[in-house]
């Protein structure tokens, strides 16, 4: 995608979130004043709050799961960001779900439609700029990376027992794939590492292979392949 393209997507997905955020919060604001709460002012705040950790739980769940780290630590955040965002939304739900039906004038059969369009919108646009700005993230590490020297360059040899150094224009273009896949996530080592299983995947190596000669687990080889097929 290019940076004109990203930008305008981002530009999009930005104006969704507010316009879907905007009639959240006066949906359920309204909602708060109009039902029979004894402080509609209390009633309006915690509305306005419960869209804002929406907002949040949501972009922090995708957040935690793009960052592909593991841990109990990782997967108690995880639990906690997915619950905080589940909540609000049935929250947000049932109050636009009555709005509707009481002031609005909509069946209940077909109710639920309005408050699922209005939620679905803030979680699919806190995905999509989640998405575009660790893509631009990622392009902006591979377009800055400092050009490694040739010498730094390990081939595996696959039909000999003898190594060889790479040459320089190869090299870079394994490097400049391997900055991307670590930017994106995809695996936690060194873009060196990366480089050296790109190139020795170049030379028909296969993935046992190149795992038992350079101590690379099996699963991250897997990976590293799979993106570099899917680039």
């Amino acid at each position: 995608m290019t940076t004109t393209h990203r930008t305008a997507a981002t530009r999009f997905f930005w104006a969704w979130l507010i316009g879907s955020a905007a009639v959240s919060i006066a949906g359920n604001v309204t909602h708060a004043m109009l039902g029979a709460a004894r402080s509609p002012v209390i009633a309006a705040v915690v509305a306005f709050v419960i869209v804002a950790i929406q907002l949040c739980a949501t972009y922090g769940a995708h957040a935690l799961v793009r960052a592909r780290i593991t841990g109990a630590a990782y997967r108690a955040a995880l639990c906690i960001a997915v619950t905080l965002a589940v909540g609000s939304f049935v929250l947000m739900f049932v109050a636009l779900r009555d709005l509707v039906i009481t002031w609005a004038g909509y069946a209940p059969v077909t109710a639920w439609i309005v408050p699922l369009i209005v939620d679905l919108g803030i979680t699919g646009s806190t995905v999509g700029i989640a998405a575009l700005t660790n893509a631009a993230r990622a392009e902006q590490l591979t377009t800055t990376q400092p050009t490694p020297q040739a010498s730094a360059a390990v081939h595996v040899e696959v039909h000999t027992g003898t190594a060889q150094v790479d040459d320089p224009a190869r090299h870079d273009a394994h490097h400049a794939t391997a900055v991307r896949i670590v930017a994106q996530g995809a695996v936690r080592i060194a873009p060196e590492r990366v480089a050296q299983v790109l190139a020795a995947r170049a030379d028909g190596a296969n993935a046992s292979t190149i795992a038992r000669t350079l101590g690379v687990h099996h699963a991250t080889v897997r990976r590293i392949i799979e993106h570099q097929d899917a680039a």
